[in-house]
C-alpha cells in the first residue's frame, strides 16, 4: 500500500510539473516580447499570399499557415496565434519523445524524459515560439515515433518519410536529428530473424522521403512567385557579391559552421547549463547507464547514444540561440528515461523535480517583464500611418503585412554572407521609394542619427548617407522620409518622390513656386530649391502621428 501510495503522489507530482509549464507557457504565448524571428517567419506567410516574390528555401511553412494573415488580427497577435499553433506542435512533439521513451523505460519513466525537456533551459520561453523550429520538430519526432513502434508496417514506414520530407522542407535544420534515424534502424534490426523484413521498411520510409519530398518541393515551388536569380538593381550595386562579401569580412562557410573556435555559442550554452542543471540530473544518469551496458546491450546502448547525437552540433554551429536549444534537444531526453531508473532513494528524485519547478519559476519571472508594448504601439502607429500599407526598412520585417524594402538586418545580412549580391540600400531607396524606417536595430539607428555611437557592425558609408539623407525622426522609432532644411536658401536633393508638408511658419518658395507652411508639395526626384527660412519637409499629408510620448520599452529583448 505505501509502495502504491508512492507511485500514486509520484504522478500527481509528475502532472502538476507539466501543468505548471504549461499554464506559464500559455501565459507568455499572450505576454512574451516577439522576437525578430517570429516576425521574419510571418512575412514569409505573408510574402506568400500577396503573390509577392519570394524564395522557396526554408519556406515550406508557408503552405501550412497560408491562413493566418486572413485572421482579422493585427500583425503582433496573428504571431500570438501562430505561437498557438506552436504550442499544439509542441504537445505533439512531447507525446511522440514519450511514445519513444516508452521503447526503454516504464510509463513513470517515460514521463520523466517529457518533464525533463521542459525544465531544462529556454523551453519555456521558446519551446512554442512562432518559428520553424516547433513545426519541424513536430514533423521529426513524428517520424521517429512511428520507426520506433513496435509494430513497424510499411504504412507506418512510408508516413514517416512523408513527415521527415515535410520536416526538411520547412527547416534544413532537421538534418542534424540523422543519427536518430540510424538510431531506429538500429533499435528496429536487434533481432537478427525479423532484420530483413524491417530494412524492408526503412527502405519504403527513405523512398517515400526522397520521391514524397520532392513532390512536395514541386509543389512549393510551383506556387510561389520565385525571386528573380539576377535582380537588376543588385547589377546597378557598384560592387559584385564576391567583392561585397570580402569586403564586409569572412565567408558564408566561416560564418555560418566552422567558425573561428568550437562552441561558438558557449554564451548560451553556459546560460543553457545552468538553467537545465536539475533537468540534466536523469540525462546524465541516462548517458552513464547507457555507456556503462555497451558491452551487455551494444544495440540499446547504440540506439540512445544516436538519440544523443544531435546536441553534438554545439561545437560548430553558430547559429544555436536560445531557440535551437528545446528543437535539438527533444530526442536526448528520452535518456533522462532511462537515468531516472537508475537515481535511487527519494532524496534526489526529490531534488530533482523540486529543482526542475523552480528553474521553471526562475525562467518565467523575467520572460513576463518582457512585454510588446512598444511593439504594438509601433504596429499600431504604422498601420493609421498608412491604413492601405506602405513599403518601409527594418532589419527583419517587422510589418509582416506590410512590403520590407532591402534585404534582412542580421549580421549574416549586413555583412553580405548570405544571398545572392543584393543592392545597397542607396540603390533600394531609389528603386522601391520606401517612405518609412523602423530603426529596429542600432544598425539603422546608428545610421540614422550620427549623434549616436555605435562601434559594432555597421552599414557602408554610402547606405548610412542615403539614410540620413532622406529620413526624418517621426515618432520613437519610426522615420518617415524627409529633409530637414536649415539655413535661408538653397539646393537639396529628393530621393524619394512623393507629396511632402511643410513644416514651418509663414510661407516659403519650393521651386519658385510660394506655398504656405502646412501645405502640401509635389517633389520629384532630384534636385530642387527652397528659400524663405528653416523647413521641415515630411513625407505625406498631414501623415499621422500620436500625441502620446512613444514607449521606452525596448524593442526586442536579448538576442
Amino acid at each position: 500500500m505505501v509502495g502504491q501510495r508512492s507511485s500514486i503522489d509520484l504522478s500527481r507530482v509528475l502532472l502538476g510539473i507539466l501543468a505548471l509549464f504549461f499554464a506559464l507557457q500559455s501565459i507568455l504565448i499572450f505576454r512574451l516580447n516577439i522576437n525578430w524571428d517570429e516576425y521574419f517567419f510571418l512575412s514569409h506567410v505573408h510574402t506568400f499570399t500577396a503573390d509577392r516574390p519570394l524564395e522557396a528555401i526554408q519556406t515550406f511553412h508557408v503552405q501550412l499557415l497560408a491562413w493566418l494573415p486572413a485572421l482579422p488580427l493585427s500583425d503582433p497577435d496573428q504571431i500570438v496565434a501562430g505561437r498557438l499553433v506552436m504550442l499544439l506542435c509542441e504537445a505533439g512533439a512531447l507525446f511522440c519523445l514519450y511514445r519513444i521513451a516508452r521503447q526503454f523505460a516504464s510509463v513513470e519513466a517515460s514521463v520523466i524524459a517529457v518533464v525533463a525537456w521542459c525544465g531544462a533551459g529556454f523551453a519555456l520561453a521558446h519551446g512554442a515560439s512562432f518559428r520553424t523550429d516547433p513545426l519541424s520538430g513536430f514533423l521529426i519526432m513524428a517520424s521517429l515515433a512511428l520507426l520506433f513502434a513496435q509494430r513497424l508496417s510499411f504504412a507506418r514506414a512510408v508516413l514517416s518519410g512523408v513527415l521527415a520530407a515535410a520536416a526538411l522542407l520547412v527547416t534544413i535544420k532537421a538534418a542534424i536529428f540523422l543519427p536518430c534515424f540510424l538510431a531506429a534502424l538500429i533499435w528496429q534490426c536487434r533481432e537478427r530473424e525479423l532484420r530483413f523484413a524491417k530494412l524492408a521498411k526503412f527502405a519504403a520510409a527513405a523512398a517515400a522521403l526522397f520521391i514524397v519530398g520532392a513532390l512536395f518541393w514541386w509543389w512549393h515551388t510551383s506556387s510561389l512567385t520565385l525571386v528573380p536569380s539576377a535582380d537588376p538593381a543588385a547589377n546597378a550595386a557598384p560592387a559584385s557579391a564576391t567583392e561585397t562579401a570580402v569586403e564586409r569580412g569572412g565567408s558564408i562557410f566561416d560564418a555560418v559552421i566552422l567558425s573561428q573556435n568550437l562552441l561558438p555559442r558557449w554564451d548560451y550554452i553556459s546560460r543553457w547549463l545552468i538553467l537545465s542543471v536539475f533537468a540534466l540530473i536523469p540525462i546524465a544518469a541516462g548517458l552513464r547507464s547507457t555507456i556503462a551496458r555497451i558491452k551487455a546491450d551494444p544495440a540499446r546502448s547504440a540506439t540512445l547514444l544516436l538519440l544523443a547525437m544531435p546536441v553534438a552540433i554545439l561545437l560548430i554551429y553558430r547559429n544555436a540561440f536560445p531557440y535551437f536549444f528545446p528543437f535539438m534537444t527533444l530526442p536526448i531526453a528520452v535518456l533522462a528515461a532511462i537515468g531516472w531508473q537508475s537515481i535511487a532513494g527519494p532524496f534526489w528524485r526529490n531534488v530533482t523535480l523540486g529543482g526542475i519547478a523552480i528553474v521553471m519559476i526562475a525562467q518565467f519571472i523575467p520572460a513576463i517583464q518582457q512585454g510588446q508594448s512598444t511593439q504594438r504601439a509601433i504596429a499600431q502607429t504604422a498601420s493609421k500611418m498608412f491604413p492601405s500599407g506602405a513599403r518601409y526598412i527594418d532589419r527583419n520585417a517587422m510589418l509582416p503585412s506590410f512590403e520590407k524594402s532591402g534585404y534582412f538586418m542580421s549580421s549574416w545580412g549586413v555583412q553580405g554572407m548570405v544571398g545572392s549580391a543584393h543592392p545597397e540600400l542607396a540603390n533600394i531607396i531609389d528603386r522601391d521609394q520606401p517612405p518609412m524606417v523602423i530603426a529596429n536595430t542600432p544598425i539603422l539607428r546608428a545610421a540614422l542619427d550620427p549623434t549616436l555611437e555605435w562601434r559594432d557592425l555597421r552599414l557602408t558609408s554610402k547606405e548610412e548617407m542615403a539614410l540620413r539623407e532622406s529620413y526624418i525622426s517621426h515618432w520613437g522609432d519610426i522615420w518617415v522620409a524627409g529633409k530637414v532644411l536649415d539655413g535661408e536658401e538653397g539646393a537639396f536633393a529628393v530621393r524619394i518622390a512623393g507629396a511632402y508638408t511643410l513644416e514651418c511658419e509663414g510661407t516659403r518658395a519650393i521651386n519658385g513656386a510660394v506655398t504656405a507652411c502646412g501645405e502640401v508639395v509635389a517633389l520629384g526626384k532630384g534636385r530642387n530649391r527652397w528659400s524663405g527660412g528653416p523647413l521641415t519637409l515630411r513625407w505625406g499629408e498631414s501623415i499621422y502621428r500620436p500625441k502620446a510620448t512613444a514607449p521606452k520599452e525596448p524593442i526586442y529583448y536579448g538576442f
